[in-house]
């Protein structure tokens, strides 16, 4: 090597020890653009027989790559985690082991996986126009800004504001479209569909309206009414909905919203408290009964669930 090529790459690598260092996420992606960026590069080596000059700029060019960012610009984002809680990981598009969530707001590119664990919840925003939250033990790809495919696990999707745009969900059992709704897709041996607002559409034929559910199998399609209950509860542990702070009427009137249940007060007196105490704690992880039973025992409250209607009372 001469010279001044060495004072080239001893100024290159001093430029990279000084910089500042990515987060996980990044460092993954980065890692990934230029693995693939040094295998193109060993390829086109054969073809072509650099020399030993050539070999050492491409390393330079990896050291680079590795600080700076990759050459190829990455995709746009298309989703943002707006909450998780547990154990949840992210599979980047490349080759490369998962890293590990650690923050909330992160965005997600095209052909990510998001996997939950055993106690893992995670809650996305996909272009502002869908949420999603996942249940534990579930593994979704983000396939565009408008699709993705889940493997395994429960998801509930709600359609946000006023925006139409259709949601698509590709499972083993066939694809799932929603058409401005809110509903729970379920894979396991079968795949399980239940709507509570709007219609979804199951590979283009079968329509599932509210108030009705659908089990897909190898052998058929059936539909039915949806009976509701417990398969919903969870949905509150995903979410981003935060109690310190809040009255506990706000609290009741949320959880009441999540699970569309009709809230009552047993006297005007617990009305009247529960529009002036504020809470403060964390309900992250607990399904909807799960986090009235960690709140209401402390105000010397409990509950009572009647087919639709959450019944605050005294503690007895």
């Amino acid at each position: 090597m001469k010279p001044d090529d060495e004072k080239t790459l001893s100024r290159l690598i001093t430029m990279a020890e000084s910089a500042p260092r990515p987060n996980d996420m990044a460092a993954a992606r980065a890692r990934n653009a230029v693995r693939e960026s040094w295998q193109r590069s060993l390829r086109a080596r054969r073809r072509q027989r650099w020399g030993l000059a050539a070999a050492a700029a491409v390393a330079v060019v990896a050291v680079s790559l590795a600080v700076f960012g990759p050459s190829v610009v990455p995709p746009s984002p298309v989703a943002t985690l707006v909450h998780s809680s547990g154990s949840v990981s992210i599979h980047p598009a490349s080759s490369g082991g998962p890293v590990t969530i650690s923050e909330s707001n992160m965005e997600l590119r095209i052909g990510e996986r998001i996997d939950t664990q055993s106690d893992g919840f995670a809650a996305l925003h996909l272009s502002g126009t869908h949420e999603v939250r996942m249940a534990p033990a579930t593994s979704a790809t983000l396939v565009s800004a408008t699709s993705l495919e889940l493997t395994s696990g429960r998801i509930y999707v709600a359609t946000l504001g006023d925006e139409k745009a259709a949601l698509s969900i590709t499972t083993p059992f066939g694809e799932v479209e929603d058409i401005g709704t809110q509903f729970l897709v379920g894979v396991g041996s079968t795949l399980e569909v239940s709507v509570r607002d709007g219609k979804v559409r199951i590979d283009r034929d079968t329509v599932v309206s509210a108030g009705e559910s659908a089990r897909v199998s190898e052998a058929d399609i059936l539909v039915e009414d949806d009976v509701g209950g417990e398969q919903w509860l969870w949905i509150t542990a995903a979410s981003a909905f935060t109690l310190e702070g809040r009255t506990l009427d706000e609290f009741l009137t949320w959880i009441c919203g999540e699970q569309e249940w009709i809230l009552t007060y047993s006297d005007a007196d617990i009305r009247a408290r529960s529009q002036s105490v504020r809470l403060s704690g964390s309900i992250r992880g607990l399904s909807a009964t799960e986090a009235l039973d960690a709140v209401l025992p402390s105000l010397a409250l409990s509950w009572r669930l009647e087919e639709d209607v959450l019944i605050v009372r005294p503690e007895t």
